[in-house]
C-alpha cells in the first residue's frame, strides 16, 4: 500500500518543482485570475524555407483565469470572451500556461515572477501554429500581464 502511495505521488509531482524560498511567497504563485497584455510581437516570414523575423507592434490582450496550480487547470479568455482551457505548470522562474488547439497546435504563455516593473510581470506568449498544407505561422508575442484581485 505504501508503495502505491509513494508511486502515486510521484507520479503527480513529475513537472511540479516548487518556487525556490526566495519567491515561493510571491502573490504569482496563488493568483487566480491573470490580464495579460502583449504589445510586440516577432513572426516569421518564410522565403525559400528560410525564417525572416519581422517584429511589429500591436494591440492582444487576453486574460488567464481560473487558474487552479494544484489542479494543473486555467482558462484563457479572449477579448470577445471566448474561453479555451489550457494546462498549467509552476516552476521556480513562474507559471507555464498550455493550450492545445483542437486542430493540434500549441499556444503556450509563461508568467515570469521576476524582471518586471512594480505590480506586472514579464510575459512571453508563443503560437506554434501550423497546416498540413501550408508554412507554419509561429509568433512569439511579449508584454506583461498583472494580477486581477
Amino acid at each position: 500500500m505504501m508503495v502505491r502511495l509513494v508511486a502515486l505521488l510521484g507520479i503527480v509531482l513529475v513537472g511540479q518543482t516548487p518556487p525556490p524560498k526566495s519567491t515561493a511567497g510571491d502573490p504569482l504563485f496563488s493568483a487566480r485570475h491573470l490580464a495579460c497584455s502583449f504589445p510586440v510581437y516577432a513572426a516569421p516570414v518564410w522565403k525559400d524555407g528560410a525564417a525572416q523575423v519581422v517584429s511589429r507592434a500591436q494591440d492582444f490582450t487576453f486574460d488567464i483565469d481560473a487558474i487552479n496550480t494544484k489542479k494543473n487547470s486555467a482558462q484563457i479568455v479572449g477579448k470577445g470572451g471566448a474561453s479555451a482551457h489550457a494546462s498549467t505548470i509552476v516552476t521556480p522562474i513562474g507559471i507555464n500556461i498550455i493550450e492545445a488547439t483542437p486542430i493540434g497546435n500549441l499556444n503556450v504563455t509563461t508568467v515570469f515572477v521576476a524582471g518586471g516593473p512594480e505590480g506586472k510581470y514579464i510575459a512571453v506568449h508563443s503560437r506554434h501554429i501550423g497546416d498540413p498544407a501550408s508554412a507554419p505561422s509561429p509568433s512569439q508575442n511579449y508584454g506583461t500581464c498583472t494580477i486581477v484581485k
